[in-house]
């Protein structure tokens, strides 16, 4: 990508972040938002500005941090994969770490815990599954065979789905399954200015580290005997990308549910 497509690129997305912060439900006045920032750069007391700066700093402004990461992390996760496994239809859930972490939000859901643990349980669960996945493929084929590392991603991704079902059925119906299941559906609303602090600098560092790693993941597109001749430790990078892919695919999954479709 030239210099001048990514300067544009940046420019849209800013202007979508500050469209977005603009729009919604309780709209102001261009005079009032004028007013407010005004205020806002000059030190001013917000004393009259309440209900705007918690409407836009404490519940926008979090939501659309949430979208821009959540894409960027399941975006380059998916380009990641679809380089390393040299196919275009890959997804970032192929290993399983979105059924995974449905399964730890649902988990964690049944048992009533508080929001963290269930953001911790969401986190742990997708890595276990991404583990059995590669647990089944190190069993079945030491080379490191893609094809079997795949089917050990679909078994993996089918068994905590399994085991997702058997949850929701014995889950109160009044109570914790309709949390699972508009959570399964994926949503921005869970999103807190909290867990956005938190999580910020981590996925950016995932971002920047699979971003980083473009020239191995171009020498693994041109199949892994190539990649080899051309120096590249497959079995390392495929490792660190499944690894760091994985990290920040299972922390969208804590922030939003699961939205797959972006990879």
């Amino acid at each position: 990508m030239s210099k001048r497509a990514f300067a544009f690129l940046a420019l849209l997305l800013a202007l979508c972040v500050a469209g977005s912060l603009l729009l919604g439900k309780y709209g102001f006045s261009a005079g009032d938002y004028a007013r407010y920032v005004t205020a806002l750069l000059r030190g001013e007391s917000l004393k009259d500005f309440e209900v705007m700066h918690t409407l836009l700093l404490e519940i926008r402004l979090p939501r659309i941090l949430a979208c821009v990461l959540i894409g960027a992390s399941l975006a380059i996760s998916g380009a990641a994969y679809q380089a390393m496994f040299v196919n275009p239809l890959v997804s970032p859930s192929i290993l399983g770490v979105l059924s995974g972490a449905g399964f730890g939000a649902a988990v964690g859901m049944f048992f009533k815990l508080n929001e963290y643990l269930i953001q911790l349980s969401t986190f742990g669960f997708g890595f276990l599954a991404v583990a059995v996945a590669l647990g089944i493929s190190a069993l079945y084929s030491r080379s490191g065979s893609v094809i079997v590392l795949v089917l050990g991603g679909v078994i993996s991704g089918s068994l905590f789905t399994s085991l997702l079902s058997v949850l929701k059925y014995a889950a109160d119906p009044n109570d914790a399954l309709p949390a699972i299941t508009y959570f399964l559906m994926g949503s921005l609303g869970f999103a807190s200015k909290s867990f956005i602090q938190i999580s910020i600098l981590p996925m950016c560092a995932g971002i920047l580290l699979l971003a980083l790693s473009g020239k191995y993941l171009n020498a693994l597109s041109l199949g892994e005997e190539e990649a080899k001749s051309l120096g590249v430790n497959t079995t390392r990078v495929k490792i660190f990308i499944i690894l760091v892919a994985t990290f920040v695919s299972a922390l969208s999954v804590t922030i939003a549910g699961i939205i797959g479709w972006i990879g």
